[in-house]
């Protein structure tokens, strides 16, 4: 398909991510970092297994009886 894995950080009880990690080691380190400023909560390194989308149907035009 052309997606590439990607890698999140989620943290315990917070938002929803939104920044994509192209590796691990990136994703580990933004975690580390977040841990420092807020070593109360879990941060979790999640990384992507799949991709799931709609694709678009395709028109079709049947010509009716008279």
């Amino acid at each position: 398909m052309g997606d590439k894995t990607f890698y999140m950080v989620f943290k315990e009880g917070g938002g929803a991510p939104t920044k994509k990690h192209e590796t691990e080691i990136e994703a580990i380190a933004e975690a580390e970092r977040l841990c420092g400023n807020n070593s109360t909560n879990k941060f979790y390194v999640c990384k992507s297994t799949c991709v799931v989308y709609r694709k678009p149907q395709p028109i079709t035009i049947e010509e009716t009886d008279e």
